[in-house]
């Protein structure tokens, strides 16, 4: 298949496969081994590679492919762990679907655009927070700490800390107002600060003394 700057070889057979270095000479830019068993990793150093999809449950071990310097990756159902070998990599389209991918450290310095990690065991999703993604597949994926990034979440609740800081703001307004105002005002305030707490939204409270 035809790729900007190259070509692609898809193999869909074992007996497809022979020596890479016999087509080293070719302007090959992207493997798809998907529909193999086994693939020699030396000789893909021999390519200049933008793309590379290994065979579904590959056992390489991630360091084998550490010097490429490919802005696609795909290895679905990986058995290797050693993640942080990918990081120094250029990484834009990343898949590990199916892997036993738990942490997203290794993904701060890469620029990605797509990631795929369905059906791992991820346990948060905090070193994605300052990329703009196109595209994240978590479909039977169970991430065991969530954290809103949002801390205005409207009218759905407050965080803790806004309903901490609320609670504060109560307590302070009720003091005021046993010192210098009257019940009239004492309750004004606490149904605004009420408010305040429901829409999780700040909001300018005008405190003053009631004339009756």
């Amino acid at each position: 298949f035809l790729i900007p700057g190259g070509v692609g070889l898809r193999f869909t057979a074992d007996r497809q496969l022979g020596s890479l270095s016999q087509i080293s000479h070719l302007p090959i830019k992207a493997f798809d081994f998907s529909g193999v068993s086994f693939v020699a990793s030396p000789e893909l150093h021999l390519f200049d590679l933008d793309s590379l999809v290994l065979p579904r449950a590959c056992s390489w071990p991630l360091a084998e492919i550490k010097g490429l310097n490919l802005p696609r990756f795909s290895s679905p159902g990986t058995t290797a762990k050693d993640f942080e070998s990918l990081a120094l990599m250029p990484l834009e389209d990343l898949n590990l679907s199916g892997s036993a991918l738990e942490h997203l450290g290794f993904t701060r310095s890469m620029p990605l655009a797509s990631l795929d990690a369905s059906q791992t065991p991820l346990r948060n999703l905090s070193p994605l927070a300052e990329k703009e993604l196109l595209s994240l597949n978590l479909r039977k994926t169970k991430v065991d700490s969530l954290e809103e990034m949002n801390p205005m979440l409207g009218h759905r609740g407050c965080r803790l800390g806004i309903f901490r800081r609320c609670i504060d703001l109560c307590l302070w307004c009720c003091l005021w107002c046993r010192l210098w105002c009257c019940l009239r005002c004492r309750l004004w305030c606490c149904l605004c600060c009420c408010l305040w707490c429901y829409r999780g939204r700040f909001a300018f409270l005008e405190i003053g003394r009631a004339h009756v």
